[in-house]
């Protein structure tokens, strides 16, 4: 299914995309993701810890190049996506 809605909206312009889903700018990149693995565990002074990993690929709508990233996190459920964006900006920025 993701990859679906991904091949689909690859054909699409800029524009089209802006149009479709109602964005305020015309977007530069399609980020898709799958999960690859997770697992919980419950612990009761913390909450739930969650192991999972996360294949995303970002696709470049002007120059038609992928870039896919694998991630890991071991993190608490709710922090698990700020996790990843930390990560991805870390990377990106070098800091």
């Amino acid at each position: 299914m993701e990859s679906e809605w991904r091949d689909k909206h690859k054909q699409k312009t800029p524009a089209q995309i802006q149009a479709e889903l109602g964005l305020a700018e015309a977007p530069d990149l399609l980020m898709t993701g799958v999960i690859l693995q997770r697992s919980t565990i419950a612990a009761p002074a913390q909450g739930v810890l969650m192991d999972v990993g996360y294949r995303l690929e970002f696709y470049d709508l002007q120059r038609p190049q992928t870039t896919q990233v694998d991630v890991r996190v071991k993190d608490l459920f709710q922090e698990c996506i700020t996790a990843v964006v930390d990560e991805l900006m870390a990377r990106i920025t070098g800091l």
